[in-house]
């Protein structure tokens, strides 16, 4: 983030989540191997990051090279990294 001035002329990036939504789809569709799996409707109620892992409300726990976890504006979150 921090040639975020230089390589996009500001401090920081905003998007919507249908922009971010769109361009995840339209890049990780693109890659070889394992299909990506896009997941919209579990609740989060555990993320460790260090590990790689997330835990859903069912209790399943994930272990993942890439987790993306989006919010959006206006929306309260108890979720932190441990």
């Amino acid at each position: 983030m921090r040639d975020c001035p230089e390589k996009y002329g500001a401090r920081l990036i905003f998007l919507r989540h249908g922009d971010l939504h769109a361009g995840l789809v339209k890049h990780l569709g693109a890659t070889e191997g394992l299909p990506v799996k896009f997941n919209l409707e579990t609740d989060v109620t555990e993320l460790d990051c260090e590990e790689g892992t997330l835990t859903t409300s069912d209790g399943t726990i994930f272990k993942k090279d890439l987790i993306i976890v989006a919010n959006g504006l206006g929306v309260r979150s108890d979720l932190r990294p441990k």
